[in-house]
């Protein structure tokens, strides 16, 4: 049996899980898939398709490792386990560079609320008068 090297958009769709007017929208804009114009008809090469399954195959897992990396507890896990204890409901983990997602140990600090919302006032202030560079900036 000879393997196919050129596909429909149709079948090129179906073997990336999207809709065909996405492909037309990526052909309008030239980004995504590079195609082939035959005559008045559109061909994929097979290998090109392939390796853009591959490729957000790969982006989805790390997607899904980032999220679990960064969950919204995964902060508290690391901070414990640095303590060689788990934290008290009454502590709070900080991250000092204000990055969520950034858990390594010497961005975490352990307070109580109360001092967790007086950090928070005084960079806010600290931002107001442009003591501080904004994060956002």
């Amino acid at each position: 049996m000879v393997e196919k090297l050129l596909v429909t958009d149709i079948e090129a769709a179906k073997m990336l899980g999207v809709s065909v007017s996405l492909l037309q929208g990526w052909r309008q804009k030239e980004t995504g898939l590079p195609y082939l114009k035959i005559m008045r008809s559109v061909r994929y090469r097979v290998s090109d398709v392939k390796a853009l399954v591959e490729q957000r195959s790969t982006e989805k897992a790390r997607a899904i490792e980032n999220r679990i990396r960064g969950s919204r507890r995964g902060y508290r896990e690391v901070a414990a386990k640095t303590l060689g204890r788990r934290l008290k409901p009454t502590e709070v983990v900080h991250h000092i560079n204000g990055d969520r997602r950034d858990n390594r140990n010497c961005n975490l600090l352990i307070c109580t609320d109360d001092y967790h919302r007086w950090l928070h006032w005084r960079m806010s202030l600290a931002f107001q008068a442009k003591l501080l560079p904004s994060p956002l900036s």
